[in-house]
């Protein structure tokens, strides 16, 4: 398989006149891949001083019909090359998300970020002799498609005055809520990168339009598997209090089912919804949206469907023959191995329990992290 190394889009030049290089030349290929957020990747070359003088950091992969920007290079004789970095989907953590409030589909509200901070930026600066600059320099060339795709109908999000978020958590936080995940690719005809929203289809045992897809050892399509159930890090009854309005209110997940008793874990957040209780609730969900219940399944299937038969964000269902359950969800994230003329998959399924660092920061920042 062969890998190709592009320059960046400048938003001049289409995308097929960057090519710098085409190698297959590969050693290994690993990458994990996200339905909404950034992916990473390792590709190992052999060792080539041609090669090396025309990598740059920053550079376009395209590889297993996939788009990654190199953010790492290492490199010796003995070893190889080693290239590491992200899908596109990681551009957006370059952005901070400056001060700004949107209400509208969850598109709409996705666009607007997107317009305000990468695509069309504004001016942040407080000096007005640097405001040109910045908005040039801020900019980064790229085309916004919906693909029909709304999301939530009434949906929003606010970054208040001083509080710099930074753009991917932005733009996952608001695809979470919705259900909803994005791909950032490049055409061969355009000079920018094409950020486009993406919807998964359910492809479970609970429906019956789509061909199902049930992953058993029973049936034989699963070499190994594994399973995480966790509530260490959840929190299913949130109190938000409004700063503007002094308003406490309490929010839940699931307001059919209120926890009570044991089950029950609570916690405190602030937030400014301008009076507005609706927001209140839903602000004070969103500060806490990573304290959630954590189901996982991990499997390594033994065909290779991925793709083909079953797309990151579809619904599938999932068998436990341990003890009998089948439990259905999104696949959220899949990793691809290549190495010695071998590929393998893995699918992980459901919510996955966060790292320990990723949850301390995760809940410093919506200020629920414990105290000793």
């Amino acid at each position: 398989m062969f890998a190709q190394f592009f320059s960046p889009p400048d938003g001049e030049h289409v995308f097929s006149d960057n090519v710098k290089l085409v190698t297959n030349r590969i050693r290994s290929f690993n990458c994990r891949l996200k339905f909404a957020g950034s992916g990473e990747f390792t590709m190992l070359l052999h060792f080539d001083t041609e090669m090396l003088k025309v990598l740059r950091l920053n550079d376009i992969i395209k590889y297993d019909k996939r788009y990654f920007i190199i953010k790492g290079i290492k490199y010796d004789e003995s070893t190889g090359i080693t290239l590491t970095g992200t899908d596109l989907n990681g551009i957006l953590s370059q952005r901070l998300a400056f001060a700004g409030q949107v209400t509208g589909t969850t598109a709409q509200c996705i666009k607007y970020f997107l317009d305000q901070n990468m695509i069309f930026p504004q001016n942040m600066m407080s000096q007005n002799e640097t405001q040109n600059e910045t908005i040039r320099q801020r900019r980064i060339p790229m085309q916004f498609s919906a693909n029909g795709i709304t999301g939530l109908e009434e949906d929003g999000y606010m970054v208040k005055s001083g509080e710099y978020q930074n753009l991917a958590d932005v733009v996952d936080t608001l695809c979470d809520w919705a259900g909803i995940g994005y791909r950032i690719n490049c055409s061969a005809s355009l000079p920018v990168f094409d950020f486009n929203i993406i919807k998964g289809t359910d492809r479970s045992m609970n429906q019956s339009v789509m061909d199902r897809v049930i992953f058993s050892p029973d049936w034989g399509n699963v070499v190994q598997q594994s399973f995480e159930h966790d509530i260490s890090n959840m929190y299913n009854a949130v109190y938000a209090l409004d700063t503007d309005s002094n308003i406490l209110l309490a929010a839940y997940r699931d307001n059919n089912n209120i926890p009570e008793g044991i089950e029950r874990q609570e916690a405190f957040v602030e937030v400014s919804a301008n009076s507005n209780t609706d927001n209140i609730r839903k602000f004070g969900l969103a500060q806490t949206e990573s304290n959630v219940e954590a189901h996982n399944y991990t499997i390594v299937p033994t065909a290779e469907g991925f793709e083909r038969d079953y797309y990151l964000g579809d619904i599938v269902t999932i068998r436990d023959k341990y003890i009998g359950n089948n439990f259905s969800a999104v696949i959220t994230e899949v990793e691809k191995n290549y190495s010695d003329g071998r590929k393998s998959v893995k699918i992980s399924v459901g919510t996955q329990k966060p790292k320990l660092l990723n949850m301390i920061i995760n809940n410093m920042k919506s200020g629920v992290q414990k105290k000793r």
